[in-house]
């Protein structure tokens, strides 16, 4: 536990990955809440062991949330932006940003969308993010 303090920035950068896939892996607020108890048990008994004050740690925790954070906002902010069509019929205008891959009889890419439309309608919405 040494390198916690001497080498702080480390810490801190390690802790934010952890949280970043801990929120990918999960996808679950009550596991990151877990993990986030688990670890203040574990840095703060380790600060009081060798007599440390609680700053590092508490930046490390900071970090840990910071990232999870981040990764929740963006996977919401991401999805939110297609609510309302599922199961409909659209129409999508956007840009194909990856090469197309055949897989038996179908083929999947990836595409930039600029705006959608439901099937029908008149029309379009902007959204922006991949589909």
């Amino acid at each position: 536990m040494g390198i916690i303090y001497r080498r702080p920035v480390v810490s801190f950068c390690i802790m934010m990955i952890t949280g970043v896939t801990a929120a990918f892996l999960s996808d679950s607020i009550a596991l990151v809440i877990g993990l986030f108890a688990l670890f203040s048990a574990i840095l703060f008994t380790s600060a009081t062991v060798r007599r440390k004050g609680p700053a590092v740690p508490c930046l490390m925790l900071a970090f840990f949330l910071l990232g999870a954070a981040e990764f929740m906002a963006a996977d919401h902010r991401r999805t939110s932006s297609f609510a309302g069509y599922d199961g409909e019929h659209v129409v999508v205008r956007g840009t194909v940003i990856s090469e197309p891959e055949v897989k038996g009889r179908k083929v999947s890419c990836i595409v930039r969308t600029q705006d959608v439309k439901k099937a029908g309608e008149s029309g379009f919405t902007d959204t922006n993010g991949k589909v």
